[in-house]
């Protein structure tokens, strides 16, 4: 090959990734101005941060756009498309510069933190449980949301879901029952903005670490839709449960087992949803010595936690079981169940969180832990340990009764540290049924189609 077909095509693929980049950002950008345009479904109660005295710097310039729900969802969902393919494109491409890398994703995350939060209401039940304990000085874990009363408890949506979370998260939230509910809301956002970037910079350094591109390993977590939409865009505390899952693989990696061990139970104390994952910090490192090591400390950490949460809340257990016992209309257990009439599809279709079912709720529970037990038997036979994370999030995300696409934030960051193709290809299949499944695409094309299906189906 001649110098200027080298050089040729060099330039071409910058093209490319600039009009990947490029793509992505303006849709971006789009859907916070169509976010912010009005009260409406894509974005939690947005009328609502107006009243409240959050001035969104897009909200007079996108309240010139259509009031039409029906443009509003057609708009979301081609906007969406837009930063899919754009991704796809990008994902293609696999050789992006740092500078590149470190502009678009500069961009991408101030456009997140000049928009309302979107599609989920989970930061107004943060700000409830920590007015609960800091201002009513009741237990989160033993009352629900509807004991505060007030204003506020019309924009929460579990209003009878005591606290799933770790106590870690939950004791660390306090302080923003103390202030009014704008200075609360921007202060998560802010919060959830820089766990997303802290784990985009161990994606990174890991990445480096691993012989990957660093630039392009944080590229593929920090575009992607479901991580930036739905996951940091939403302030969930998803991003500061893999900001400590991310910061023990990177102790894990450098050699410093005791401190992987320690960090891996923190994530468990901000979410239990990182309990199928944290076995796998301990076990990155082959040699005996340090497992047991980081296993130890994983002990003390996790003795630390259990004592904490009994001295400050009791004996009072997760809010989880309230959890399991929801069953969201596209979850893979509910679709599964289906043939078999497990429970009542009527009360499903009336609404997406109120079906009940014990079948649901246990078998694939029993199943995702026999899957954990058969990755942590491979890991011993000499498995890669980020892999088998990896597919455990994969297998906990699809076990879910109740689940959420930004549940996918559990899984991208251990893809990105993964050689497996064929953990990539089941990511990659998951995240695109989390973005077909998720709102405004169900609500726009998928619901029609589906209320067809299960008019058929056994009651």
């Amino acid at each position: 090959m001649t110098a200027r077909a080298v050089f040729s095509r060099i330039e071409g693929r910058s093209a490319l990734t600039a009009a990947a980049i490029v793509g992505l950002l303006l849709s971006e950008l789009a859907l916070v101005l169509l976010a912010t345009a009005h009260n409406w479904g894509f974005v939690a109660n947005g009328m609502f941060a107006f009243r409240s005295g959050i001035a969104w710097p897009f909200a007079h310039l996108a309240s010139s756009l259509p009031h039409s729900h029906t443009f509003l969802k057609t708009a979301a969902v081609v906007l969406l498309g837009g930063m899919v393919a754009s991704y796809l494109l990008l994902l293609a491409i696999r050789d992006v510069s740092a500078r590149w890398a470190l502009v678009a994703l500069t961009i991408a995350y101030s456009l997140v933190v000049l928009s309302p939060q979107l599609i989920s209401k989970d930061a107004y039940l943060y700000l409830t449980y920590a007015r609960l304990g800091a201002v009513h000085h009741l237990n989160p874990y033993a009352t629900s949301p509807i004991a505060l009363g007030g204003s506020l408890l019309h924009y929460v949506a579990w209003k009878h879901q005591l606290s799933p979370y770790g106590a870690l998260f939950t004791l660390s939230t306090y302080p923003l029952g103390l202030v009014s509910l704008p200075a609360g809301l921007w202060l998560l956002k802010l919060a959830t903005v820089a766990a997303a970037l802290g784990c985009l910079a161990l994606v990174w350094k890991c990445a480096a670490l691993l012989g990957f591109q660093p630039a392009y390993s944080a590229l593929v977590v920090g575009l992607n839709p479901l991580f930036l939409i739905y996951g940091v865009a939403g302030s969930h505390n998803d991003l500061l449960m893999m900001l400590l899952v991310m910061t023990g693989i990177y102790f894990a990696l450098t050699q410093r087992q005791r401190l992987s061990g320690a960090t891996a139970v923190l994530g468990i104390g901000v979410k239990a949803a990182a309990a199928p994952i944290a076995p796998f910090l301990l076990l990155i490192s082959h040699d005996r010595l340090r497992i047991r090591r980081a296993t130890l400390a994983a002990a003390v950490m996790a003795a630390g936690l259990v004592a904490l949460s009994l001295l400050i809340f009791g004996s009072h257990i997760l809010g989880v079981t309230q959890q399991a016992n929801t069953i969201t209309r596209y979850s893979v257990p509910r679709l599964l169940s289906l043939p078999f009439g497990l429970h009542s599809t009527n009360a499903c279709d009336r609404h997406p969180l109120a079906c009940h079912s014990t079948v649901l709720t246990i078998v694939p529970t029993v199943v995702l832990g026999l899957i954990v037990l058969l990755l942590l038997a491979w890991v011993l036979r000499g498995g890669d340990a980020i892999t088998a994370a990896g597919w455990a999030a994969i297998a906990l995300v699809v076990s879910l009764t109740s689940v959420q696409p930004w549940y996918f934030v559990w899984v991208l960051p251990l893809v990105a540290l993964s050689r497996s193709r064929r953990l990539h290809i089941a990511a990659g299949c998951l995240a695109g049924y989390l973005l077909l499944t998720a709102w405004p695409v169900t609500k726009l094309l998928l619901s029609p189609t589906s209320h067809l299906l299960y008019r058929h189906l056994p009651k």
